[in-house]
Formats: C-alpha cells, structure tokens, sequence
C-alpha cells in the first residue's frame, strides 16, 4: 500500500475512471461518463487509489437514499457501487481500503452504507472488510406464460413518482432521482425501460429473456405474463419484495441492520 495514494476523486479523473471501468464491468466508457456526470459535483462520491499517476482503483458512493421504516425515525443512506481494482493492482487490499474510506465517510454523516455484492460469494467479503451483513431481502419469481394486460413506458421522474405512491406505508429505500436517471441511460445502451403494468410498476432490462429489477404489482405473475408478450420473450425474471433470498448487504454504525430485514430496496442499478 505504501506506493498508492488514496484520495477523493477530481474532475480531471473522470477519464481515467471511466476507462478502468470499462476494463473491469465492460461497460462502454462514453456510458461511464454519463455517470460520472450525474454524481462528480456530489462530495465524497468517489475515491480512488492512484499509482504513478494512473488510476488504479476506485469505488463509489452514491449519496440521497433515505430508508423509510413507518412509525420509526428514517434513515439515512450510501449506496456502495461499482468497486473496481486493474488487474495489474489486484491483491494489495486496494479495493477493501477504499471501501472502509466510504463506509468511515458514510458513518460520520450518520449513513448506512448499502451494498448489493455482485454474486453471493461475496457477501463473506463485505462482511470481513467492511461489516456489512445481509439485511434487505427479495423474492425472485419466473414467469414463461405470456398474457394480456396494460404496458406503458414511463419516464424516470414518472417511474419514481408512482413507486414511492404504491410503497407509501411500507418500508422501503426511497432513491434519489438521479439514479432513475442512471438505470435510464442502462436501459437506453441495453435494452429496456421502466414501464407501468396492469396497475403496477416494472424496471426492465430486455432480451430474449426479461429481467425485472423491481417488479411492484397486485397479481406479480399476471403482470410478468404481460411483459413477456409485450416484449416477445421466452421468460421473464422478477424481484419482488420478500424473504427468501439475501440482497441488500448493509454496514451500519450499531445495531441497525436488525431492524431492516422488512425493507425493500428495489433496483440496484445495473
């Protein structure tokens, strides 16, 4: 660690952290930009270990979340994304000190710290470097019977508006409008959208296959059905609030993830 600088991240980064991300998740770095720029003048959005004066390692904390527990105080909220280290740095316990920086960031504004781990392996990790325990679960549900309903798109603003409408009375993460807009860009580089749904709501990535990151209706199976037929897809797959899998892991100053096991979070944004 003595040759790498950990540091918040600068305007003049913003290439440089696009094109480790590219390298690292794959995503194109004309889209990283769009996200850059949705969250760089928010402080303590990211930091970043430099080498030489490249960038070796960096990882983000998206500010606004707010959970939303009825009859108890809310919650402030991070949202930890995006950890990414170049092959080259790997194994020099980059991306942990980066993560704890956030983490010790987060707790000094009084904010939890969420975290959906990239598969279920790490969760182990999370909870090793920066105490983040599983707290926040879901329900997956496949559909294959296409059937007949009412699909329209919605915008991002419109997507948020009736989301926060039909969970109000229910615990849940209330997400800040830029990373509406963020999971919008997704949709428009990989095929999808936010759509509204025999009376529910849906975020959608689309293929052959649908994935539904939130999918929020009376009849859940009824409004998949409609998808799949709107779409033409074989199946689709959706997350719905529940307690069958782990989903959200959550780093907290004290005992407060005991309280979270009723909250949804919702999409996780890629």
């Amino acid at each position: 660690m003595d040759d790498y600088i950990l540091r918040p991240y600068a305007p003049g980064d913003r290439d440089g952290c696009a094109a480790l991300w590219e390298q690292v998740f794959g995503d194109p770095a004309e889209l990283v930009t769009q996200f850059l720029s949705l969250f760089e003048a928010q402080e303590g959005f990211c930091l970043l270990a430099e080498h030489s004066g490249e960038i070796a390692a960096a990882a983000y904390s998206l500010p606004g979340l707010t959970v939303l527990r009825p009859g108890r105080p809310d919650l402030p909220a991070r949202y930890l994304y995006a950890v990414a280290t170049h092959p080259v740095h790997r194994k020099n316990g980059l991306a942990a000190a980066l993560c704890r920086g956030l983490r010790d960031d987060a707790f000094v504004q009084g904010a939890l710290l969420l975290t959906k781990p990239a598969e279920p392996s790490l969760y182990p990790w999370y909870a090793e470097k920066i105490g983040a325990v599983p707290a926040m679960p879901c329900r997956r549900v496949t559909v294959t019977t296409p059937c007949g309903g009412d699909v329209t798109p919605l915008t991002p603003k419109q997507y948020s508006t009736v989301r926060e409408a039909r969970l109000s009375g229910v615990p849940h993460v209330r997400l800040p409008d830029a990373l509406f807009v963020w999971e919008h860009l997704l949709h428009k580089h990989y095929g999808g959208g936010f759509y509204a749904v025999n009376g529910g709501i849906a975020d959608i990535y689309a293929g052959e296959s649908l994935e539904l990151p939130e999918l929020l209706a009376d009849v859940p199976e009824a409004a998949a059905g409609a998808l799949l037929r709107q779409f033409g897809a074989r199946e689709a797959t959706a997350c719905l609030p529940g307690d069958e899998e782990d989903y959200i892991s959550c780093a907290a100053p004290d005992s407060l993830t005991d309280s979270l096991p009723d909250v949804w979070f919702g999409p996780v944004f890629g």
